[in-house]
């Protein structure tokens, strides 16, 4: 703990928003040549004592500013800016860089990697893209700092990768722009998966809960009889429906490859509306981007499930644009991970652009005798420019029609710390 700094009237105050916000201005400041604005308000000390306080991956035992001005500065630095100097207090032994201005103080262990922070540190950015949501209405193609879409699978990505920023896009577009056009496409091979997967009894005993969710689309449609067969669990979802003959035709389709009728024929149109409006959205994308002084090197993840594939295909052409023609700095694209996209066969990936790429989902090979269990949402196929970069939905993991797709059904992910799953950021 860094006992010097006293607390003083209106003096003293812990603010590591504030300090990372400052520490990242130097750093732009001394990869760039630019001069930056330091403001650290009234107060002529803002420290942080706390064991772990980190900017990003760097992770300080201890940290001060200690602040002489009482108003904004524009200063430029390089990396012979600060004079060096070390301290004792007591038993603890700290380091210093320090200008005219103010100076920076860590535990003496921490030198190095203050030193790497200001001259080698690296910004890294997560954008989370979502899918359809038969809930929720479309929104704005811009960016924004929540989304309640994930199941808690951003949290699980942001352990792993450690962004210092995170941001998410909306991909959730009108189902006419997916391969099944509308919900009475959808819900027809909905049921003729679902008939296939489960014996009839356990249609009546089950419950699908997963698929109930879908019950009032199917009250909607019940005049179309493709709908007949529909799945939804119990007897009296079918409101008069269920006859003699249901339970019979049911039994016939069980485990029948021949039964299950998913909707492939790629939607090129619709594909590529979803991902002119990701190029709306990748502009906006930018220009949040420079507000955050990124340099050369800094990197961006990206994830996307089901529709965001198209919509982040989108926001990717508009990055890579800037990154060209210079409104941006050179990033480094580090992480896409393609999670059960929706038309994946229309889309394509140069997997040179990335450090990694991965496409999650089921396997349309290998489950060719076992149709039932693919995602029927969005039936998978290869991206292109993707080859061996697939990996499919582990034995053990529910799947089908509905599951194959859920986005809370893809935690296997982060288990296994080998090639093509989530791996801690490095």
């Amino acid at each position: 703990m860094l006992g010097a700094y006293n607390e003083e009237e209106g003096a003293f105050r812990n603010d590591n928003q504030k300090i990372q916000q400052v520490m990242r201005l130097i750093r732009y400041s001394i990869a760039t040549g630019t001069e930056v604005v330091i403001d650290l308000g009234r107060a002529n000390l803002i420290a942080n004592t706390s064991v772990d306080f980190a900017i990003g991956t760097y992770k300080f035992q201890s940290f001060a500013i200690n602040w002489t001005k009482t108003e904004p500065i524009k200063l430029k630095f390089n990396k012979d800016s600060f004079s060096e100097s070390f301290t004792s207090i007591g038993s603890d032994s700290y380091f210093k860089l320090s200008n005219a201005h103010f100076s920076i103080t860590v535990n003496a262990k921490d030198e190095q990697l203050l030193k790497d922070f200001l001259i080698k540190g690296k910004a890294v950015v997560s954008l989370f893209v979502n899918g359809y949501d038969p809930v929720l209405p479309e929104r704005e193609d811009k960016i924004y700092p929540t989304s309640d879409y994930w199941k808690g699978m951003d949290d699980r990505f942001n352990e792993r990768l450690e962004p210092d920023y995170v941001f998410y896009a909306d991909g959730n577009k009108s189902i006419a722009t997916s391969n099944h056009l509308n919900v009475a496409k959808f819900l027809a091979s909905m049921e003729t998966s679902y008939a296939a997967k489960y014996p009839s009894h356990e249609l009546v005993n089950k419950g699908i809960e997963t698929v109930n969710q879908f019950y009032y689309l199917y009250k909607a449609n019940k005049n179309l009889p493709a709908l007949r067969l529909c799945p939804i669990g119990l007897w009296r979802a079918y409101d008069g429906y269920g006859d003699a003959g249901l339970v019979e035709k049911l039994n016939e389709c069980f485990h029948t490859p021949s039964c299950v009728e998913l909707n492939v024929e790629p939607n090129f149109a619709g594909f590529s509306e979803r991902e002119g409006k990701g190029r709306a959205a990748g502009k906006a994308f930018i220009q949040t981007l420079r507000g955050l002084r990124l340099v050369d090197g800094d990197e961006i993840n990206i994830v996307c499930h089901s529709m965001g594939f198209a919509y982040a295909q989108g926001i990717i052409s508009e990055l890579k644009a800037s990154i060209v023609n210079g409104a941006l700095p050179a990033l480094v694209f580090n992480g896409y991970y393609i999670i059960a996209p929706e038309n994946p066969s229309v889309g394509s990936v140069n997997v040179s652009d990335w450090r990694q790429v991965w496409h999650y989902g089921t396997d349309e090979k290998e489950m060719k005798d076992t149709p039932w269990l693919q995602d029927g949402v969005a039936p998978q196929a290869p991206i292109n420019g993707i080859d061996n970069n697939r990996v499919a939905i582990p034995n053990g993991v529910e799947q089908g029609f509905l599951e194959s797709h859920s986005i809370g059904n893809y935690e296997w992910i982060f288990e296994q710390n080998k090639e093509g799953y989530v791996n801690p950021r490095k």
